[in-house]
């Protein structure tokens, strides 16, 4: 009985045809997985190696070693003289590769676990952006609150500053009315000087008030009202990119190794956590 001819997939490339020893080999050097596509006479389709019967049970077979060099079915082989007729190779079917059998949620996990990395990226990304857009505003409400106060403040420090050297003046003149010296003109000259300040102090803080004080106390007053409608968007996308973010630590949690399945259980525990107690706010 002729030895059987098997054919193997690696990705999406078809390579053979290979004897059954060759295939043992592959499979004692690990150059073929359990996953990987293989197909030989008599079945259907393309399998999953680890799917054949005594195929990753007792290798006799199998040496230690570089795998064999085999090459594809579609390159031409060497030039054969035209008297020799080579024996007759079968023909595979075309490789599907989606045609692994999923039999367990699990495999669908495994299968489809290379979307796993852009999902917790892109979910931690949305999460991470979501937050600071939150604090940003925070800050921002802060910020426009204390807008008004500064104003003020550098009004009031500005006359203070031009008011002080006459403030200096009166005193001095007070003093040299105490010592029984005449000051008594120039001392109502600086005080009506005092009055024409505090005069003119009053009007432009009145103008100020009706305009960009105004503006500044109306931005105030509207800043934790406008902070709040924006947060209903910054929590959506919160929960969003935590959906994501989880989804993408599904696969990671029922397929990987054991320190992945351990690390992605702890990390699902912190998200969980965080949404239903709402740890720091």
């Amino acid at each position: 009985m002729p030895e059987p001819i098997w054919y193997f997939a690696v990705g999406d490339e078809e390579r053979g045809p290979v004897t059954e020893a060759q295939i043992r080999t592959l499979i004692g050097t690990g150059n073929l997985k359990r996953d990987d596509l293989v197909w030989r006479e008599g079945l259907d389709d393309w399998m999953p190696a680890g799917e054949i019967p005594g195929l990753f049970g007792k290798e006799p077979g199998a040496t230690k070693g570089e795998p064999p060099v085999v090459r594809n079915s579609q390159e031409p082989g060497p030039k054969k003289d035209s008297a020799t007729v080579p024996p007759a190779v079968p023909a595979s079917p075309p490789l599907r590769r989606l045609h692994i059998r999923l039999t367990t949620p699990v495999d669908v996990f495994r299968h489809w676990a290379f979307v796993a990395q852009p999902l917790v990226l892109g979910g931690f990304l949305v999460m991470l952006l979501s937050k600071g857009c939150d604090a940003l505003a925070e800050r921002d409400v802060a910020r426009t609150n204390a807008r008004p106060q500064l104003a003020e403040n550098r009004f009031k420090d500005e006359w203070d500053r031009e008011k002080a050297p006459l403030e200096k003046q009166r005193q001095e003149l007070v003093e040299r009315e105490k010592n029984g010296a005449t000051a008594q003109p120039a001392l109502g000259t600086v005080e009506k000087q005092l009055r024409e300040l505090d005069e003119r102090k009053q009007r432009e803080r009145e103008q100020l008030l009706q305009g960009p004080w105004q503006t500044l106390k109306a931005a105030a007053r509207d800043a934790q009202a406008r902070s709040d409608a924006w947060g209903f968007w910054r929590e959506g996308f919160f929960w969003l990119g935590t959906a994501v973010f989880s989804l993408g630590l599904l696969p990671v949690v029922f397929s990987g190794t054991a320190p992945e399945r351990w690390a992605g259980l702890a990390l699902l525990a912190i998200v969980v956590f965080r949404l239903f107690f709402r740890l720091g706010g």
